[in-house]
């Protein structure tokens, strides 16, 4: 007697209708870990059910490529996001802010991309500090020694004096001593 989780008769829609075993994976509800693709390849090929109609792992490559996940439009990036939400990745902010036409200069000593004969990567930088604020009138590109000066810079939000630096670094230690002893 089998103690085989999925039959024949369970299995033979999902496979028919299925473009690899990655999606009949999917289709079953499983991750594509550890030993699951085999399991199903080996109960596949048990009950005798075809795969001549999968398409491969080439299937999305060259000619075939029908492309990848939705690109966000600038208009998406650039907006108020809510401060408890992630922050947008680097360069999904740089290609919305030359999409709508920021120029791809530094904003505050108007150096191009290149120095020293070298490629630079200019960075990004919220005027008002706050990372979730992706608005357009907020964002401007910066060579890296000129974002280095600006008083948010490492979203210190204007803590450049060293003594406050400490004094924040001391109260930060304080509130995790505190945390530590309260879980114990």
């Amino acid at each position: 007697m089998s103690n085989c989780k999925y039959t024949c008769e369970m299995l033979y829609p999902i496979v028919e209708s299925s473009l690899s075993y990655a999606e009949v994976l999917r289709r079953l509800g499983l991750k594509q870990t550890g030993g699951s693709q085999s399991n199903i390849k080996r109960l596949v090929q048990k009950y005798g059910i075809g795969t001549d109609h999968f398409l491969g792992q080439a299937r999305n490559r060259g000619d075939d490529h029908r492309g990848g996940p939705r690109k966000a439009e600038a208009e998406e990036i650039l907006v108020l996001r809510d401060p408890l939400s992630n922050h947008e990745q680097a360069f999904k902010l740089r290609r919305a802010m030359i999409e709508v036409g920021i120029s791809y200069r530094c904003a505050l000593c108007e150096i191009e991309s290149v120095w020293n004969g070298k490629p630079l990567m200019l960075t990004v930088d919220h005027i008002n500090g706050h990372r979730y604020d992706n608005r357009r009138e907020n964002l401007r590109f910066l060579c890296p020694n000129c974002h280095s000066q600006t008083p948010t810079f490492g979203n210190s939000l204007g803590l450049t004096d060293i003594t406050t630096c400490k004094r924040r670094d001391a109260y930060y230690r304080q509130k995790r001593k505190q945390l530590a002893i309260k879980s114990k």
